[in-house]
């Protein structure tokens, strides 16, 4: 059952953010996942991660599940559920790899890297043999 009532749309009529996108996601996926249990599936593996001019991004662990979601058909039912839950038109760009996830194992190369470029950190592995295992904070 697709949600109605005064919950639809913001009381004021403000346009969403993206905290009122990821507020009502649950209900997104609900609504979805009553007609459509294997869109309901994919949608699962992903997540919110903007909203521009009426555009929700949403970004993808697995590139297959993205490109499930990206075909017109399932757009459009995505797009069309969001619009009714946000009470506004909403459409969806679909990401692989740019949430979270991705950026945090980014950073994590970009940290080992300066961490095995310190010429102490050379000096250690060289002097025990070792290898570096894992980066904490510090």
């Amino acid at each position: 059952e697709e949600p109605s009532g005064p919950e639809t749309a913001p009381p004021d009529g403000t346009p969403p953010d993206l905290e009122r996108v990821l507020s009502v996601w649950p209900r997104v996926l609900n609504s979805i996942g009553a007609s459509n249990r294997m869109l309901l599936a994919l949608l699962k593996e992903c997540r919110p991660t903007a909203l521009d001019d009426g555009v929700v991004t949403l970004d993808f662990k697995y590139e297959f599940h993205r490109a499930k979601i990206d075909e017109p058909a399932n757009r459009a039912l995505v797009g069309q559920v969001l619009s009714k839950v946000l009470g506004q038109t909403a459409t969806i760009r679909c990401t692989f790899g740019e949430g979270d996830d991705a950026r945090t194992a980014r950073q994590q190369a970009s940290d080992r890297d300066q961490v095995l470029s310190d010429p102490r950190v050379k000096a250690a592995l060289n002097i025990f043999n070792g290898r570096v295992t894992e980066i904490s904070g510090g």
